[in-house]
């Protein structure tokens, strides 16, 4: 049912399912490998991949902001008001509809839609990269909590190390967040790194159902047995 949700672009769905099932079966991972592929989906993958190009960005960055912000539920909103598969408010979508010139009223009542809400998404995660001279930890929580109270934490609360910097955040929103952030981005390298990966994981899925039929396939009767029945 996860595959079917997953090829019907419920990609939110087919990622609940997956998760509620391996905390049903202990042997689920090992049972069924190629799963990870529907729980870290590469959602919209030619929209992704063009943006992330457009603005010198990895698409395994926009990949794993989408997976942590909606779960690649396009018409997601948040309590907060963000909307779409990026989670953009309005006032930063506002602020780069005029950095991507796009005239806002036009687009205002279509963040949802997903070329508009990724092209958005992409450019502002663009601009903080400039803003924190491609610091990945500042742009993302800076993604999460805002330009301010990044500036603020950069300021008062510096440190040589990255991963040191961010343990010392005083949210510990934020700090959650950019950890999940990394750890998706790092399974999405990973996933997208070796197309032998991939063979795998297909294979051994087909390979392992193929055996499940042979199993409950009833065993034929060899002609000696016959032979030797009969007399």
């Amino acid at each position: 049912l996860s595959r079917l949700l997953y090829v019907a672009n419920e990609y939110h769905a087919a990622i609940h399912l997956t998760n509620e099932l391996a905390k049903i079966n202990k042997n689920f991972w090992r049972e069924n490998p190629e799963q990870i592929h529907i729980l870290f989906p590469r959602a919209y993958a030619p929209l992704f991949k063009q943006k992330a190009l457009e603005n010198s960005l990895d698409p395994a960055l926009l990949y794993a902001i989408s997976r942590q912000e909606s779960v690649f539920k396009k018409d997601a909103e948040s309590n907060a008001k963000a909307i779409g598969l990026m989670q953009i408010i309005r006032p930063t979508a506002r602020r780069m509809a005029v950095a991507t010139f796009l005239e806002w009223n036009t687009i205002k009542d279509q963040l949802d839609k997903p070329d508009i809400n990724v092209k958005l998404g992409s450019t502002y995660l663009k601009l903080l990269s400039l803003r924190y001279r491609s610091k990945l930890q500042a742009s993302i929580a800076a993604y999460n909590a805002g330009e301010y109270a990044v500036d603020m934490w950069l300021r008062h609360r510096s440190h040589p190390s990255p991963l040191a910097w961010l343990e010392i955040l005083p949210f510990q929103e934020t700090r959650t967040y950019v950890q999940k952030v990394l750890r998706n981005k790092d399974i999405y390298k990973y996933l997208g790194s070796d197309r032998e990966k991939v063979v795998f994981f297909r294979r051994s899925f087909f390979k392992r159902h193929a055996s499940k039929k042979e199993l409950g396939k009833k065993p034929r009767r060899s002609n000696s047995a016959q032979v030797h029945s009969k007399s």
